[in-house]
């Protein structure tokens, strides 16, 4: 039986409406595409010639089978809307190394597959020299592309930024100084987002894999993430069915583990909430305080 699928063409629309409104909200983003792009002329290579990059760099998971489907039709239907970016190799042979675009190369190849189109064999692309950029630059190129193109995991966000700041701290340059700064630019976040997705980095792997799947909040990882990780594989065993946010926010750093057991075991606290005048907040505060309230 054949491995080829069919490809449905009713999902065109799908696809076409998420990429529109995707683009209306990079902003920042989209000129950081351009900066990436330079002024490059843009070239037909052949995909035979493009090799993907190196796992440590590119980390990102491929489309799955829906979404490729949808890249497809949209190739097909509409042309390729945005060209590949590659870094030309070195060595003997001639051939590139894939810095953005490796499910559009992989799209491009399927539809040959299917279709035995000889124009599918050559894609636009736009050519980094070989000496034009160093491998940081290059790895550089792979995390700031996904990150504008891609609908990206919590854990992929969290590893993204994890990467920059190491590509920054290796860098001799003012950069290092302002690398927060530099990812809330050309990521559109906040500081604090930044901060907090940078946190997620470390926790274990199965509650990486339980944010991703939605299993396990955000901020309840970056509660998480305060233990090291025999702390933390143990409130796994022992609390994977009382990890919600309502308990892993009583957590603090330092705690050990009796006093965990006693906040992950207790009842789900109860959360008021009211609106407070602004004259009346220090009073209140104090009062809480006094009640033995949280802090």
């Amino acid at each position: 039986m054949s491995s080829k699928k069919v490809i449905n063409k009713s999902m065109v629309n799908d696809f076409i409406s998420i990429s529109n409104a995707s683009a209306s909200v990079l902003g920042n983003e989209s000129i950081r595409i351009r900066q990436i792009e330079g002024d490059l002329n843009i070239h037909e290579l052949d995909v035979r010639l493009l090799k993907a990059a190196p796992a440590e760099w590119n980390f990102y998971k491929p489309l799955g089978d829906n979404k490729m489907e949808q890249l497809i039709i949209s190739i097909m239907e509409n042309g390729l809307l945005n060209p590949v970016i590659v870094w030309e190799g070195i060595g003997e042979g001639q051939s590139y190394t894939v810095l953005s675009g490796h499910n559009r190369i992989e799209a491009y190849r399927r539809i040959y597959e299917q279709t035995a189109d000889s124009n599918y064999l050559k894609i636009p692309a736009f050519i980094k020299g070989r000496d034009d950029i160093t491998p940081e630059q290059a790895q550089e190129i792979i995390i700031d592309t996904n990150w504008v193109q891609r609908e990206l995991s919590p854990m992929e966000k969290a590893k993204s930024i994890l990467k920059k700041y190491a590509i920054i701290d290796n860098e001799a340059s003012e950069r290092r100084r302002r690398k927060r700064d530099i990812v809330c630019q050309d990521y559109g976040l906040k500081g604090r987002q930044v901060e907090n997705y940078y946190k997620l980095n470390g926790l274990i792997r199965d509650f990486k894999d339980m944010i991703d799947e939605n299993l396990l909040t955000i901020k309840s990882g970056i509660k998480l993430a305060m233990f090291d990780e025999e702390t933390q594989s143990w409130m796994l065993e022992k609390y994977i069915d009382r990890l919600d946010y309502k308990r892993t926010a009583l957590l603090k750093s330092g705690m050990d583990r009796e006093q965990i057991k006693t906040v992950l075991e207790g009842e789900e606290a109860e959360y008021v909430m009211m609106k407070v005048p602004k004259e009346l907040k220090g009073q209140i505060a104090e009062i809480i305080k006094n009640h033995g309230g949280v802090n």
